[in-house]
């Protein structure tokens, strides 16, 4: 989840039955557990141009990620990806900063009925709803916001 969340900080989740667009989760995936932020409700529509998202159809600024699409823009992230070749490899090869599992920049998911879209805010390296699914709600905790001032 970088660079929302950094190695050594601390997480407090909270299970709770109100999961918002956008909120940081924890999810169950096979046997561990993933952090993750929320794109997509059950019934939604996303659609991503070229890192545009579009909420059912209405575009949302995805603020958290600036800081990466900035060091994207500029040099694929290469220079923070530079501790990990594999990652440089991805990154030099991405044709935006969020792709679909097959790498196109533009692509639509409707999320099914009773389902979450999760998507980790590092989009070039994270292994998330594009690659595992979605989400049911039973599989997931939900952060305190509130804690981290998000």
């Amino acid at each position: 989840m970088d660079p929302t969340l950094a190695n050594g900080e601390h997480l407090i989740v909270v299970k709770t039955s109100s999961i918002k667009h956008f909120d940081i989760v924890v999810a169950t995936e096979g046997n561990k557990n993933i952090v993750k932020r929320v794109i997509g409700m059950p019934g939604d529509t996303i659609t991503y141009e070229n890192d545009m998202l579009s909420i059912n159809g209405k575009k949302v600024n995805e603020t958290y990620l600036k800081q990466y699409k900035d060091k994207f823009a500029k040099d694929k992230l290469q220079k923070t990806y530079a501790y990990n070749q594999y990652f440089q490899e991805l990154a030099s090869q991405s044709t935006a900063f969020t792709t679909d599992e097959q790498g196109k920049a533009s692509f639509t998911i409707k999320v099914p009925k009773g389902r979450y879209l999760l998507l980790g805010d590092d989009r070039i390296v994270s292994k998330d709803s594009r690659h595992v699914g979605t989400f049911a709600k039973t599989r997931l905790s939900v952060k305190l916001n509130s804690a981290f001032g998000l």
